[in-house]
Order: C-alpha cells, then structure tokens, then sequence
C-alpha cells in the first residue's frame, strides 16, 4: 500500500497501515488492510476468490512501548470462492475469531499478570478490570 507504520505502534505481520491515523478520547486508532497474500478462501484456501463487501472491525492492541491502547481498524472483507463457491469473511490472523483484542495484547497481559493485580494491570494499559477478566478466562479455557 505504500504507507509506513505510525511510530509507536506495533506492527502486523501481513497487514498494511492505510493513510490516517486518528485520535478519539486519546486513544489513536490505525486503519489497516490485509495484504493480497491473506486474502483466500477460509474453506478451500483458494485465491481465486471475488469480492462480496465486508466489515469493519476494532481489534485493542498494545503500542510498542506495551504502556498504552491503539485502537486497529480492519476491513475484513467477504469473499466468494471461485473454486468451491462458498461466501465467508477472510480469517484474521491478528486476533483470535469472536474476540475484540490482538494476541500480542493478550500475550502482555498474561506475562504481567503474574506480578501484578488485575487493577494494577488494568491501570498501567489504560484498560477497564473487564477487559482484562475476560483475557484472563479465556487462558484459563485454553489452558
């Protein structure tokens, strides 16, 4: 796509950063877009697959400092398959599916959730104590 990363943000492996960062109640949010390699058929993993529109999505992720939020915002486009002809959004590979925050965040906050309290921990990110109860069920469930 041609832009470079905002500074201070962590980068994506097979995403692109799209002209335009924002800043909504301090929080920066980063508009990114999958590059043409991620985009196949979840089923088949076909690329010859057609457009069929798409979702924008909100994925919490740490800076790269890990002592804030930036605020990812992915167009996740629907694709139909030219080769077994099913329609379905691509898969995201930042994030885990149902959930609204990167892996990498996740992996922060597991890692100082071990010396710290969920408060503390919430703090230091800018988080509510939610958000993190709810990261912290879903590695008791993976575990």
């Amino acid at each position: 796509m041609g832009t470079r990363w905002p500074t201070n943000v962590s980068k994506c492996w097979g995403y692109d950063p799209l002209p335009g960062v924002t800043y909504v109640e301090g929080v920066k949010t980063v508009k990114i877009a999958p590059q043409p390699k991620l985009i196949k058929c979840p089923i088949c993993g076909s690329h010859r697959v057609s457009f069929k529109g798409g979702k924008n999505r909100v994925f919490m992720t740490c800076n790269a400092r890990q002592n804030g939020i930036v605020n990812l915002e992915l167009f996740v486009p629907i694709v139909k398959c030219n080769k077994c002809g099913l329609a379905r959004q691509i898969n995201v590979r930042i994030a885990d599916p149902k959930r609204h925050y990167t892996r990498s965040l996740a992996r922060v906050i597991k890692k100082r959730l071990k010396t710290r309290s969920v408060i503390k921990v919430a703090d230091s990110l800018g988080l509510t104590k939610r958000n993190i109860d709810d990261i912290r069920k879903y590695f008791r469930k993976k575990e």
